[in-house]
């Protein structure tokens, strides 16, 4: 049994508390308590690693692995890793939990529904209804006479005075039923999106083995990897690392960086090794910190950490409870709800006047005729109550912010399927207004899909498929150096590779998982015969890593030699145990720190006819000839668009650096941070002197299929793309050219040229260039670039400042925990889901799961075709809340009999129903077309309504007016119609409905660049179901809807007068489309 309770552990972590882990015996008594293991982590549900005697013992691991047992090895285990569905971590998971939160309830219809009956319009509508009702079955009692409107005779009124009072609730309650329904809907939607939002993956161990794994099935006692980039998934001591610092602003709220002190590196705190007194000293006045709070950012370092606590029971996952409301408005919902409190404003005040107006009429009328008992008055100003009160119903757009909603919860779930995930609703309109996108290379123009195709390994030179690398396969690395070059160079080589890197080969999956440039440096040796780099590393005591820095475009590893350093001239003694350090990184920067150059001496013709020559070899100072000559390998290679790394080493003596041991503990004391981070950088720059250069590779990276297209797309669009990248100014030239992003004949200005005394800059920089410019100056080349090479997240991150002080809407992509200031500070960050770290996807707006330039372009088409969906939605409703109000208002005070409007309560309820929800279901689905990027972006600050829009809604709207109005005043004086009172509000009502119908076909276009509205309308099959629907519901009410919809059954004749009156709303958009 477990011998700790969530609640012990959560209490070494809040607060933090480095003695109660002392006295729980440190991390290998905790590991103990929680029936884990250090070097093994959890087990899986098949056997554990079995041992036999042969051999040593080597658990494969990015940082390091010490020699456990020289008598044992570890036979790789079956890996079934399990979940904690199935029962194999039952009680782990019962006792501790698992890594997830409990999703954010949702309210049920019934909840919805009670919160729209809770809106005083809703329950004054309702009111009035239930008087109507209550009125209506009273005067069903009595007999009642009425003067018959078309033969003047005083007629008895039938008994169905209670239905147009039952009819007026039960639209009501239909129309709060169907948008609870849809608001239902869009929660489980948006929920739905979360959940797949906050998806990852952790690498963990289990059985001695990494592999990733999701993040909801990482559980309490799992070893979990650290490193830059990544988020720390639960709660977690460090139980070694190197120079791991993490970022708990977002946690505690505090900025300054936690650099947390391994409770293994810091011996104080597992009490089992004897310390020396000043430094047990230092402990006693600044405890080291070997906790990892989940939700923390890993700034730099790698390390591993056990986790104790997960879920609801961790620092982060507690937050995010207590944080768990409704999502916030998006600007265009914000904006929407503005218009709409003004519409409905303006609604408010045309329904009282018109309160006023016909009340004012009804009671000057009593001095002139009879109006019946009491119970008659009361029914009358309840008549005209309910009439004012519908127009306020119809005239409060709520549509508008359903409008927005539908088309966001639309877009973003079928942006999914295009590989676009969206974490900020915001990020989704916004993407329609970019106008430039600043884009990163690796991964997201080119495949990220690297292999070693070209190469100058210990001065030997070998190439394959470098002329059209795209042909370029990983196995070409086969036919290369392995068998050529001597063992101990070989060693130096594979080692070299192996140790300075993170990529790891899943125990699941058994591909190669991590950096693909590091993956296809370690695939590369491995086709050389060099093993399992996994191993290598693991056999290897690193002493101490830095790991690759974007700023300074390098990594360095320092292992232990435990005999013999370097050989010379194919020779050369063993000695004592000596340091070797490996840097890995930008081709010219590598070379420039190295001093000396290693040469094999060998009478073969070439590098790869694999015959072996000879084996001696010797080390020649870098002279400044050979020097240049190594720079014009390196720009041969960037002129093919290969990306060039550059592999150098260096030995020292054991006893170098033994002076910085104790810096080594004291940097997990926070009151030196700054100190400490000063020496760390000394202490890096002192292992990069004096370098031996080993190999120059130039590794392919083919151009995404479509990128060129993509690319001309954008340009089409009005939307300028910018390429940032670390690589080489020669490397991001022949890329851009090749994607199209630089035309083939640009001109670029000399990189020698002083850039403070440069007078224009040209479509390509490199990094250092724009750095040195004054802001000024920034801002004018930030306009004309093209490229911007050699750059770090810094540079990225002022050329977005710049852009947008020039007015831009910038999009940014970016993958690294550096670009997260510039994913923030853009308009639009997307994230890389398949290379980004998990601090970039944090950091963004959408993340690209594909990785691919194209999914952004598809990006910038949704974000168009959201703002479209919601402005050819707003006007169709203006249209009919124009129309509606006046038709009612007008008509309602020329009737000289009992002031009742033309269009009914019920009819402007199916009128609202049509409008609002139905309306809005068709309109906001609206999939997006290839002509959404054949016009420029709209400016953000760009009104809701153009003057286009009002032209079209004013004009929609007085056709409408004029058509109802000859109708219901001047069609009975024309010789041959013959219509009754019933007849001519039934056709009239019927006519206006069936305008509204055709206009929002009409409304699928809102630009005058093309005039066929129909158009496209056979790829939406929820706009044909809503009209469809719709048309079939009309017919129905017309022809059936009786006294509850006060209508009659009309002629075919007059069905014909209806439907053509109503489509000749088209010729009327057509109209206003051609005038300029």
């Amino acid at each position: 049994p477990f011998t700790l309770t969530p609640r012990q552990l959560g209490s070494l972590v809040d607060p933090k508390d480095p003695e109660g882990l002392i006295q729980l015996g440190g991390s290998e008594g905790l590991a103990k308590r929680l029936h884990s293991s250090l070097e093994y982590g959890l087990p899986a549900r098949r056997s554990p690693p079995r041992r036999t005697q042969t051999g040593v013992s080597r658990i494969s691991s990015i940082l390091s692995s010490k020699i456990i047992d020289p008598t044992s090895s570890l036979s790789p285990p079956v890996m079934d890793l399990g979940t904690q569905e199935d029962g194999y971590y039952g009680t782990r998971v019962t006792l501790y939990g698992c890594n997830a939160l409990p999703p954010r309830t949702i309210k049920s219809i019934l909840q919805l529904m009670w919160m729209a009956l809770k809106e005083k319009i809703i329950i004054l509508l309702m009111i009035a209804a239930a008087v109507s009702l209550g009125l209506g079955i009273y005067e069903d009692t009595r007999t009642v006479y009425h003067k018959d409107p078309d033969t003047g005779e005083m007629v008895q009124e039938s008994k169905v005075n209670w239905v147009e009072g039952c009819a007026i609730l039960i639209a009501v309650i239909i129309v709060i039923l169907v948008g609870s329904i849809n608001d239902y809907q869009k929660e489980k939607q948006f929920q739905k999106l979360n959940a797949k939002k906050d998806a990852r993956e952790v690498k963990v161990l289990r059985d001695g083995q990494w592999a990733q794994i999701p993040i909801e099935n990482v559980l309490v006692g799992d070893i979990m990897s650290l490193e830059p980039g990544e988020i720390a998934a639960a709660d977690a001591v460090l139980i070694q690392g190197h120079g791991v610092q993490c970022d708990e602003s977002g946690v505690t709220g505090e900025s300054d960086r936690d650099k947390p002190g391994s409770s293994q590196e810091s011996p104080a705190v597992t009490g089992k090794v004897q310390l020396s007194p000043p430094v047990i000293s230092a402990m006693e006045h600044a405890p080291p910190d070997p906790f990892i709070l989940s939700g923390s950012r890993v700034l730099e370092g790698v390390g591993q950490c056990m986790v104790i606590a997960v879920g609801k029971n961790s620092i982060h996952g507690r937050t995010m409870l207590s944080l768990q409301d409704d999502p916030e408005e998006t600007p265009l919902q914000a904006k929407l709800n503005i218009l709409a409190e003004k519409i409905a404003k303006l609604g408010s005040a045309a329904a009282l006047l018109m309160l006023i107006v016909l009340l004012i009429i009804y009671f000057a009328s009593w001095g002139s005729r009879d109006h019946g008992d009491a119970a008659t008055v009361v029914s009358r100003v309840v008549n005209i109550v309910i009439s004012a009160v519908t127009i306020v119903v119809v005239a409060v757009p709520e549509g508008l912010p359903l409008a927005v909603t539908l088309a966001l919860a639309f877009a973003t779930s079928r942006m999914v399927r295009e590989n676009n995930l969206v974490r900020v609703l915001a990020a989704c309109e916004t993407m329609g207004n970019a106008t430039t996108i600043c884009s990163d290379k690796t991964g997201t123009l080119t495949q990220n899909r690297m292999t070693v195709v070209a190469g100058q390994v210990f001065s030997r030179d070998f190439g394959y498929g470098t002329e059209d690398h795209q042909e370029a396969k990983a196995d070409v690395a086969k036919r290369s150096t392995g068998p050529v070059l001597p063992p101990p160079l070989r060693d130096i080589l594979f080692e070299g590779v192996a140790v300075n890197g993170t990529a790891f080969r899943d125990a699941q999956t058994g591909f190669m998982t991590g950096s693909k440039t590091e993956v296809a440096l370690m695939e590369w040796v491995e086709s050389m015969g060099s093993g399992d780099c996994g191993s290598i590393r693991s056999s290897k005591t690193i002493l101490h890593m830095f790991p690759f820095s974007s700023t300074k475009k390098r990594m360095i590893s320092i292992v232990q030699v435990p005999s013999g350093g370097e050989e010379e001239r194919g020779g050369g003694g063993g000695q004592g145990g000596r340091k070797r350090v490996h840097v890995k990184g930008a081709a010219e920067i590598v070379l420039d720190l190295c001093s000396s150059v290693m040469i094999t001496d060998n009478s073969g013709q070439g590098f790869l006819d694999g015959e072996e020559q000879g084996e001696s070899y010797r080390k020649e100072v870098l002279v400044a000839r050979r020097k240049e000559e190594l720079l014009g390998v390196i720009d041969s290679y960037a002129r093919q668009a290969l990306r060039t790394i550059a592999l150098a080493y260096r030995e020292v003596d054991d006893n170098e650096g033994e002076e910085d041991g104790e810096k080594t503990i004291s940097v997990t004391h926070q009151d030196h941070i700054d100190d400490q981070e000063e020496e760390g950088e000394e202490e890096e720059e002192k292992w990069t002197k004096n370098l031996t250069l080993v190999a120059i590779l130039g590794i392919a990276d083919p151009l995404r299929e479509g990128v060129p297209k993509a690319v001309e797309a954008c340009q089409n669009a009005g939307v300028k793309v910018r390429m940032v990248t670390g690589d080489s100014r020669v490397t991001a030239e022949a890329i851009a050219r090749r994607c199209g992003i630089l035309p083939p004949q640009t001109s670029l200005p000399g990189a020698s040229q002083d850039p403070a005394t440069q007078e224009a800059p040209g479509a390509i920089l490199e990094g250092p260039q724009f750095r040195a410019l004054d802001p000024e100056r920034q801002r004018e080349a930030a306009a004309a670039l093209s490229v911007l090479a050699r750059s770090s997240p810094e540079d990225k991150r002022i050329l977005v400042v710049r852009l947008k002080e020039l007015g831009e809407c910038v999009a940014v992509t970016g993958d690294g925990t550096n670009d997260g200031p510039a994913l923030k500070t853009a308009n639009i960050g997307f994230a890389m889901g398949i290379a980004g770290t998990e601090v970039a996807k944090e950091a963004a707006s959408i993340i690209l799961m594909d990785d691919n330039f194209a999914s952004l372009v598809r990006a910038i088409s949704w974000g168009r075709c959201v703002g479209d969906a919601v402005r050819k939605f707003l006007q169709f409703q203006l249209t009919v809340n124009i129309t509606a109000v006046i038709l009612t208002f007008v008509s309602a005070i020329v009737d000289t009999g009992d002031q009742t409007p033309v269009l009914t309560a019920v009819q402007l309820l199916w009128v609202n129903l049509i409008m609002d929800t139905l309306a809005a279901l068709a309109l906001a689905t609206d999939p997006p077309t290839p002509e959404l990027l054949d016009r420029p972006p709209d400016p953000i600050v760009a009104p809701l309504i153009s003057p286009q829009m009002w032209a079209m809604i004013l004009a929609q709207a007085a056709y409408q007016l004029i058509v109802s109005f000859i109708l219901l005043y001047v069609s009975r004086s024309i010789p041959g119609v013959q219509l009754t009172h019933s007849e001519l509000y039934t056709l009239t009502f019927n006519t206006f409905v069936w305008a509204q119908l055709f206009n929002e076909i009409n409304c699928r276009r809102i630009d005058n660049r093309r005039l066929n509205v129909f158009a496209g309308i056979h790829r939406n099959p929820w706009f044909i179901s809503v009209l469809l629907l719709t048309a079939i519901l009309q017919v129905v009410i017309v022809q059936w809807g009786g006294q509850a919809f006060q209508t009659v059954p009309i002629s075919g004749a007059a069905w014909g007068v209806s439907i053509a009156l109503g489509f000749l709303s088209i010729p009327v958009g057509v109209i206003v489309r051609l005038i300029p």
